[in-house]
């Protein structure tokens, strides 16, 4: 690994210079490296180095920089963040070198980007356009979403890695963020927009509080207003649970007073009116406080409340691979659908087996132990689960696969990488065709 992050500091070092040959020697080195990952079992490092491979010249500095941060990663698999706890695209931005004794010990990004600032004596703002102008990028002029660019992107993904979309076109979607070479972000942005990304630099604490409006969760308005949660109860409501069963809660002072109609006691002096009927019962109003007992007597039963609405359907998501299940999951619950997991097909049928009960199966196409065909053939054959609808995930191009997968068993199927909007419109289909 230390060879390798050698190579590529040199092949850096040639770029700033502008050695036009330089570029093409990185995209060698990311074929090499996405080998390499096949070979002894390195996924994320095999997608890695996949984008770098494929980076045009402009991504190139900064898929550079992603690789290394994989690297660093893979020398030091216990520590997370790497050997150094700023990456070094942060290190060279700030002016210091990639392993600054200052900014080692930084636990996160964000704290990074502090130590980084600190560093060179400048607020985030100049350090973000520090980092963009090494990485050939734009710092965020304003951090404000377009709501179809908001739409496609889960809200796990926006949280987890502090990035904010802001605006998208038919092939590209513009996105805010503070680590711009966190290719598996890139890697996921791509599969579940199906828009290659056009990242902007922006300062970590002024993203996360966009990020927390942008969701809804801002500090300034409370959570309960934003999912329709219960209030808190005041100390009146309170006093009123403690009340005797049975008793209404007291009123507070000042508090209107309510009229109930109730029937007059047999000794209770009444008025007839001359042209009422003789056998005509005559109610009084009766006025009564919130406070104390209400008096004794027939009372209209206030009408039913709505039927309560069906429970949302259960979807089964089944793919070894774990980011592309958060990404499927975070798209499905965003849309209301409850969401169960598993890693391939075995596992699934376990899950299915232990009493899951589920309207649709979602399954990638290619998985070890059991693939997703091998698991529609296994629901087909077994009664109870015969009529439970399945679609298959496929980065297949072939078009007699998928007429095989229709013919073995799928109710539908989408190709990577998924455009949410199509992906959620046939789930859709597939559920309702199923109820007819």
């Amino acid at each position: 690994m230390l060879r390798r992050i050698a190579e590529l500091r040199g092949l850096r070092e040639r770029i700033h210079q502008r050695d036009e040959s330089a570029f093409d020697d990185v995209r060698s080195v990311g074929q090499a490296l996405r080998g390499s990952g096949g070979t002894f079992g390195y996924r994320e490092l095999t997608t890695v180095a996949a984008l770098v491979e494929t980076a045009a010249d402009a991504d190139v500095p900064r898929r550079l920089e992603g690789l290394i941060v994989e690297l660093h990663r893979l020398r030091t698999p216990d520590d997370p963040a790497g050997a150094s706890g700023a990456p070094e695209w942060l290190a060279l931005a700030a002016g210091r070198p990639p392993d600054d004794e200052a900014l080692r010990g930084a636990p996160n990004l964000v704290a990074a980007w502090a130590a980084a600032a600190a560093a060179c004596g400048v607020d985030e703002h100049e350090l973000a356009g520090r980092v963009a102008d090494a990485l050939g990028l734009r710092t965020a002029t304003e951090l404000q979403p377009d709501r179809s660019a908001l739409h496609v992107v889960p809200d796990a993904l926006l949280r987890e890695h502090l990035v904010l979309p802001l605006r998208q076109d038919a092939t590209t979607i513009h996105v805010a963020t503070a680590d711009p070479a966190a290719l598996g972000v890139e890697r996921d942005l791509i599969e579940l927009t199906g828009r290659m990304p056009v990242f902007v630099v922006a300062p970590p604490e002024e993203l996360r509080a966009a990020v927390a409006r942008a969701l809804g969760d801002s500090p300034a308005v409370p959570e309960r207003a934003v999912r329709g949660a219960q209030a808190a109860p005041t100390e009146s409501d309170r006093e009123a649970m403690r009340a005797a069963p049975g008793d209404p809660p007291a009123a507070p002072a000042g508090a209107p007073m309510r009229a109930e109609a109730s029937i007059a006691p047999p000794d209770a002096p009444v008025s007839i009116p001359p042209d009422a009927p003789p056998s005509a019962p005559t109610v009084a109003p009766v006025v009564t406080p919130l406070r104390g007992p209400v008096p004794a007597g027939p009372r209209l039963m206030p009408p039913a409340g709505p039927p309560a609405p069906p429970a949302p359907p259960s979807i089964l998501v089944v793919d070894d691979d774990g980011g592309t299940r958060l990404l499927v999951r975070t798209l499905l619950e965003k849309r209301g659908y409850r969401v169960m997991e598993a890693g391939d097909g075995r596992e699934a049928l376990e899950v299915m087996r232990a009493g899951g009960r589920f309207d649709l199966v979602v399954a990638d196409l290619d998985m070890p132990r059991m693939d997703g065909l091998e698991l529609i053939w296994q629901l087909r054959r077994t009664p109870e689960w015969s009529r439970v609808p399945a679609i298959v995930i496929t980065g297949e191009q072939d078009e007699d696969m998928e007429a095989s997968m229709m013919e073995e068993g799928a109710d539908d199927y989408i190709r990577k990488p998924l455009d949410p909007r199509l992906f959620l419109a046939r789930v859709r289909a597939t559920i309702r065709r199923a109820k007819r």
